[in-house]
């Protein structure tokens, strides 16, 4: 018999109670990434759309979502890119199209 205040239940539902529990507290390990996206200066040899469009098939290999790229860009931004990207307003860094847009305008 149970002890006093438990109800009496079976195995399979002590199991499904078990996974459950470990489904809720679940949290899957960080991917690695495939490739890495290569670092954009915004020096006047190199080209801001080629440089976007691999970024982009990087981060779609990688399986990256909207936030992930907004958050990865800058990290491969140095020099002139980097400076150019810390003077947008943070509601300008927001959307990763519209920072991409701004990047072709004025790299």
């Amino acid at each position: 018999m149970p002890p006093k205040g438990r109800s009496r239940r079976n195995r399979s539902e002590d199991d499904e109670i078990e996974i459950r529990t470990n489904l809720s507290t679940f949290k899957p390990s960080p991917t690695k990434d495939i490739v890495k996206p290569t670092i954009f200066y915004g020096n006047l040899d190199e080209d801001i759309d080629s440089w976007l469009k691999n970024f982009d098939r990087i981060a779609t290999a990688n399986e990256w979502n909207r936030e992930r790229k907004l958050n990865t860009l800058p990290a491969f931004l140095r020099d002139r890119a980097a400076e150019f990207y810390e003077s947008l307003e943070d509601d300008k860094k927001e959307e990763i199209y519209g920072v991409w847009i701004l990047l072709c305008t004025c790299m």
